[in-house]
């Protein structure tokens, strides 16, 4: 019988690379991820030659970059907060009313250096004894104040005296100890609130993609995530797609890591719990198609003596975007849209009673600051009729200090 490799004995694993773009983590610690399709893979252009040789045969042509890049398409599940993270790039884990935690001893006297840009700090404490991935509770830090209540995940240990933990986005540079705390999470709580915003630098990831069947497995490294899209539906699965672009390929007859699994937790459209614009509840709409961010990814960084790689992958502008469908009863949001009415929008989905714990999680997705586009309603059947706004999502002066912001209740303590 000959050996074919088949799409149900694939998966796809993800860990944040956290020592660097396209270095591998220290500790192999990947998480499975859900999917229906994916199409990352790495391709390497041919160049023709125009050389002369005396007769009209093609010539061996010469090799171009290496691109590395795909998507795949998966629902809407309260296991995928590693890719929303990797989407929006900054995160901020707070406790959630869930019990069992247990907390170690307070760090002795750690010192730290906190990289505002790139979302990290770097602390030092004699004989640490903290491994990657482990995560600490901040609490009562003189500075700087936007730390204490999180829960930092330690993402690189650089020896026995120094580690790395990453933080949000826009936390201030001096940090002072005071009267404050560190503690290791050694029996983690049943649930936790993740707030995740536009950070000011995206993370890198390892992903691997395993055929189990014949045991070969393709790792990825440097991988960043340049695109996610919603289809806010009324019933069933939520689809979603994550594009992504990385930096190199590796193939191996091992796994890098044996992933954990995070569990299927989907919602679903009657999960829905409430559709708000303008932070009024909306009962029209349909459907919300495209709901997407991108994240302008550059990925033309290809030097001389690089080997065809990506040497980097700078993060670019935002642009939110999408298209509400609602029932045509009045001229209330073509109104907003014709006079430039800045509105928001806001789409909240429960599982069970919501708390976060296994099988009651919930999903918030905001977008603060919007426009709608002008598109005047059509006649396009005798039946009932739909109006059909675009929209721009954008930040000026929201509260969030975001273009979108998605809070994820589950049972997870980092993402």
């Amino acid at each position: 019988m000959v050996t074919q490799a088949k799409g149900t004995k694939a998966y796809l694993a993800i860990q944040e690379e956290g020592g660097g773009y396209n270095v591998d983590p220290a500790t192999p610690a990947t998480q499975k991820v859900y999917f229906e399709t994916e199409t990352l893979s790495k391709s390497l252009a041919r160049n023709s030659s125009a050389i002369i040789r005396g007769n009209r045969n093609a010539v061996s042509p010469t090799r171009g970059n290496i691109d590395i890049t795909g998507n795949f398409t998966t629902e809407l599940m309260a296991g995928l907060g590693t890719c929303l993270y990797g989407t929006m790039g900054s995160i901020a884990t707070t406790a959630n009313g869930g019990s069992g935690e247990v907390l170690a001893a307070a760090l002795v006297a750690p010192t730290a250096v906190i990289d505002s840009d790139n979302q990290r700090m770097t602390v030092t404490e004699t004989a640490h004894g903290l491994a990657l991935g482990d995560v600490l509770l901040v609490s009562g830090l003189t500075s700087p104040t936007a730390l204490n209540g999180l829960y930092c995940r330690v993402i690189s240990v650089t020896d026995a005296n120094h580690f790395i933990v990453r933080i949000p986005a826009y936390v201030s540079a001096t940090f002072t100890l005071g009267t404050g705390s560190m503690q290791k999470v050694t029996t983690p709580a049943t649930t936790y609130q993740h707030t995740l915003k536009v950070g000011s630098a995206l993370p890198s990831f390892v992903i691997e993609k395993g055929f189990l069947d014949i045991g070969q497995f393709f790792k990825y490294n440097g991988c960043k995530f340049s695109k996610m899209q919603l289809e806010v539906a009324a019933s069933g699965p939520q689809k979603m797609t994550f594009d992504l672009m990385g930096g190199k390929e590796t193939v191996s007859t091992t796994a890098f890591a044996a992933a954990t699994d995070p569990g299927k937790s989907s919602f679903d459209g009657l999960d829905i719990a409430v559709v708000e614009e303008g932070g009024v509840s909306l009962a029209t709409v349909s459907s919300i198609s495209g709901m997407a961010l991108d994240n302008g990814l550059d990925g033309a960084t290809f030097l001389l003596g690089g080997g065809g790689s990506r040497a980097s992958i700078n993060d670019g502008l935002l642009k939110i975007s999408g298209t509400l469908k609602a029932l045509f009863q009045d001229v209330t949001l073509y109104n907003k849209a014709i006079n430039d009415t800045t509105t928001s929008l806001r789409i909240a989905y429960q599982r069970g009673t919501g708390l976060g714990t296994a099988g009651n999680e919930t999903i918030e997705f905001k977008i603060p600051e919007l426009l709608f586009d002008v598109k005047t309603p059509v006649v396009d059947k005798p039946g009932g009729l739909w109006v059909n706004l675009g929209f721009t999502g954008f930040y000026q002066s929201s509260a969030e200090a975001s273009s979108m912001q998605i809070i994820l209740k589950n049972s997870q303590l980092y993402l």
